[in-house]
């Protein structure tokens, strides 16, 4: 009897090993597919007393602000074919897009507003994190 516990308990793990290796490799070729390309910036903002400006084009950079304050920055999105672009931030709060999922056809431009809410209650210091922008295949365009 202990010989068959044994192989069953074999057998589920064999199977489960199996499932975990298939499943990846469909997810490979899923994305590895319907994913053009990507681009990471870095995005930053202080919270403090005084109004700042940082102008640098390294990143999205919005400066100091102060608790209690929105302010936009802009980014052209363009590619160099038919793409569907998913924006997304990574390690950072109060950022946000009008519109973060869009289809740019070959060629096109667009200008993406990117906001900054700070809320009244934050505490003053410096912040950064990613602003994600990855290009993949359409559907339909």
């Amino acid at each position: 009897m202990y010989k068959k516990n044994e192989i069953t308990i074999k057998h589920i793990f064999i199977f489960f090993l199996v499932s975990l290796i298939i499943i990846s490799v469909v997810f490979f070729i899923y994305f590895s597919k319907t994913i053009i390309g990507y681009s990471v910036y870095l995005v930053d903002y202080n919270v403090g007393d005084v109004a700042g400006f940082n102008l640098d084009t390294d990143g999205v950079h919005f400066g100091t602000v102060s608790k209690g304050v929105s302010i936009n920055r802009f980014l052209t999105v363009s590619t160099n074919e038919d793409a569907r672009v998913d924006i997304y931030f990574k390690g950072i709060k109060y950022l946000g897009v009008d519109n973060s999922t869009f289809l740019l056809k070959k060629g096109e431009e667009k200008q993406v507003q990117i906001y900054l809410k700070i809320p009244r209650n934050v505490e003053e210091g410096y912040y950064s994190g990613k602003m994600v922008v990855v290009y993949r295949k359409p559907k339909n365009i």
